[in-house]
């Protein structure tokens, strides 16, 4: 059929393209004078009484929007029974034309989504829908503005009595609608498959975010110029919209910015709930992104794709989880769930109930080979009642120093507190030796440190030895003597280690940080507050200790991580700024743990922050609370939960009780509705860690 030369008081110019049911022409209002695009159904199409309501509604749709985003209809008639609309010309190639360059540069990629999303929203604040948004049907004009076409499979949100489904929250109608049946049957596919959401694949009604799903889909194709479901058939695509997650983001664009990775994921939730609310909100989240590529400013927690705390353990970000980090957190949970105890193996000491032993996992960057040391008790000789505190002061301050060898793995000596609660004794009781070594050995240590301490008058003697769990042989022993407590802790250390190490590690270089011995009292409490969940308590020990030594800077980090713990972040950004007034005063471990936090929460500079965390961990591998605070600044701040995930393993590798890290495991598999097994983890570790069972408790039921 050839091409008419002209309709009604149209003078068709050239044909502009031919879609499934109808013709696109260049023409001329030879009454106004204007060039148009005229589109008319074809063939057959024009006397089918279904295409051409569709048709009809088409126009309808799209005169009851005005946006500068949305091609403007002109007019709508017929012509010898078939009917045409014109509208809008608009010259320029379409985004798959673009496409076909490769990705879009990222400033490109982010004006075009913003000004896409606004198309979106100004439609959906009309109840429209548009169903079929793919590269196609978005064409980019001379002028660099963006125009979404093609309404023909849109539908108005405005379902009859006859036909009610519950709308959108937030769609509202126009009020010059009247209320119609849906333009297509339940169950009915329609649009590009490639670009559906998984609703719609599944025969479901699209609503506003199936949209803001098939957008997703367009900006990771800009972004990666790969599309993300598309496979060898339409059966495997739609499988893969509705079961199956998109390449990382990351591995496809490593220069992709954080902020824009968390919109796509967002976008891109198989749930409809997950999803951004409206695209209103898509719309001021690439713009605000936009913004910042000029500003030089990190805004990601100022996006709506950023959930705000949801409770007062963790931030959380509301992305599209792939089903493949659920596994790997259930996963490890599952495997590593605490063995029965060995038939006719008890601790002789520990009754009534031996608690479970501890399996040995030799953590990322740790040998299997270095030995695990705990540091457990000090027996008070110093017939000084104030001198109490040293009982379980040393333990605390040798548990420090040590544990920055990278050629010893220590256990916190807060474990055997609760392997002793656990078998139903007094937690709080002092240690002797012998209930010592047989809990050392339940909690699987190789070695055991203990001591004693002496004073005659201002001078203070304090003996230490170190003995092999399993044989009881003494494989190191050191002595110091001295009226400055910490000093003598810091010779003690570098004589333990020589000894341990037969001379191979050269003694650590360490600094006191404290000569007082109250503050470094509140100091230990916190952290025994703080390792037992209670944040709150913990922050104001730390208070406490600052108040009484304000040049010392561990309580100012530890007071950081508490109130970030907490959603604190202003006072948390304020305390690690005091941190690192002066940095020289802080160990190396706790300095590279406060930059880092400080590169991300306060300079947003994720890079940064990343490299610094990432040298913790590699030259401290120890270290839980490393893998920990990387983990959560992965997940929540770059919206790589897998990375997340990833690190909190390896941080409960290091010690399975490590109860942050727990609870921030327990946190994520409950925000990937894993809920059952998250409830179970927090009730097993509440059953191995009795100090804490009340805040672990608040956790699964609060």
């Amino acid at each position: 059929m050839s091409d008419p030369t002209r309709v009604k008081h149209y003078e068709i110019l050239s044909r502009l393209g031919e879609g499934g049911m109808g013709v696109v022409y260049r023409a001329r209002d030879t009454r106004l004078g204007r060039t148009v695009a005229l589109k008319m159904l074809s063939g057959e199409f024009g006397l089918d009484p279904e295409r051409s309501q569709r048709f009809e509604r088409e126009a309808r749709i799209v005169s009851s929007m005005s946006h500068p985003g949305i091609a403007t209809l002109f007019d709508f008639d017929t012509s010898e029974g078939s009917a045409f609309l014109t509208m809008e010309l608009v010259e320029g190639p379409t985004l798959r034309e673009v496409l076909e360059q490769g990705p879009m540069p990222i400033d490109k990629l982010l004006d075009c989504g913003a000004q896409v999303a606004s198309a979106i929203a100004a439609a959906h604040e009309h109840g429209v829908v548009h169903r079929d948004i793919k590269p196609e049907n978005v064409m980019v004009t001379g002028s660099g503005f963006y125009k979404v076409l093609d309404f023909g499979v849109a539908r108005i949100d405005e379902p009859t009595a006859e036909d009610e489904e519950p709308r959108e929250e937030g769609v509202k109608l126009s009020k010059t609608q009247t209320p119609t049946r849906w333009l297509t049957r339940r169950g009915m596919l329609m649009g590009t498959v490639a670009y559906m959401s998984p609703e719609q694949v599944q025969g479901e009604p699209a609503e506003s975010r199936s949209d803001i799903f098939s957008l997703g889909s367009v900006l990771y194709e800009l972004a990666t110029g790969e599309s993300a479901f598309a496979r060898a058939s339409e059966v495997a695509t739609m499988h893969a919209i509705a079961y199956e997650e998109p390449k990382s983001l990351k591995d496809l664009r490593p220069d992709i910015p954080a902020g824009l990775a968390l919109v796509i994921s967002k976008c891109l939730a198989k749930k409809p709930r997950d999803r951004y609310g409206s695209a209103a909100d898509v719309a001021a989240d690439l713009e605000l992104l936009r913004q910042q590529t000029h500003a030089g400013t990190g805004v990601v927690r100022d996006l709506h794709a950023y959930r705000k705390p949801r409770n007062r353990f963790t931030n959380r970000l509301a992305v599209g989880i792939s089903a493949a980090v659920v596994l790997v957190a259930l996963g490890w949970w599952a495997s590593s769930r605490l063995p029965g105890v060995e038939t006719g193996v008890s601790p002789a000491n520990v009754q009534p109930t031996a608690p479970a032993p501890v399996q040995k996992v030799a953590a990322a960057g740790v040998s299997a080979s270095v030995p695990r040391v705990i540091v457990a008790f000090f027996e008070n000789h110093t017939g000084d009642a104030s001198a109490e505190w040293i009982s379980s002061g040393l333990p605390e301050m040798l548990t420090t120093d040590l544990a920055r060898s990278p050629e010893l793995e220590v256990i916190a000596t807060q474990r055997l507190h609760d392997l002793l609660a656990s078998a139903g004794q007094d937690a709080t009781a002092p240690l002797d030796r012998s209930t010592s070594a047989e809990l050392a050995r339940w909690a699987r240590a190789d070695l055991v440190i203990s001591g004693a301490v002496f004073k005659l008058d201002d001078m203070y003697r304090i003996d230490v030895q170190a003995y092999e769990v399993n044989t009881g042989t003494m494989a190191a022993a050191h002595k110091v003597e001295g009226t400055e407590l910490f000093k003598m802790v810091e010779e003690l250390t570098a004589g333990l280690l020589a000894g341990l190490t037969l001379g191979e590690l050269a003694p650590p270089t360490l600094q006191a940080v404290t000569q007082s011995e109250e503050a470094f009292r509140a100091y230990t409490e916190g952290k025994r507050l703080y390792s037992n969940l209670r944040f709150d308590q913990a922050a104001e020990q730390f208070r406490e200790a600052i108040d009484l030594d304000e040049n010392f800077a561990l309580p100012r980090v530890h007071l950081a991580t508490s109130l970030l713990t907490i959603g604190d972040q202003k006072g948390g950004v304020a305390a690690l700024g005091e941190a690192l007034a002066a940095p020289e005063s802080l160990p190396e471990d706790e300095r590279l743990l406060a930059e880092g936090l400080d590169a991300y929460f306060r300079q947003e500079d994720f890079e940064k922050g990343a490299a610094l965390l990432g040298e913790l961990t590699e030259r401290f591998p120890a270290n839980p609370d490393g893998h920990v605070w990387f983990g959560r600044a992965a997940s929540e701040l770059e919206g790589d939960p897998m990375e997340g995930i990833r690190r909190l393993r390896v941080a409960l590798k290091i010690d399975r009780d490590y109860l942050p890290a727990v609870v921030s495991l327990a946190d994520e598999m409950t925000r990937l509705g894993a809920v059952a097994e998250s409830q179970a983890l927090l009730r097993e570790t509440a059953d191995r860690c009795p100090m804490a069972k009340d805040a672990i408790e608040a956790l699964i039921d609060p």
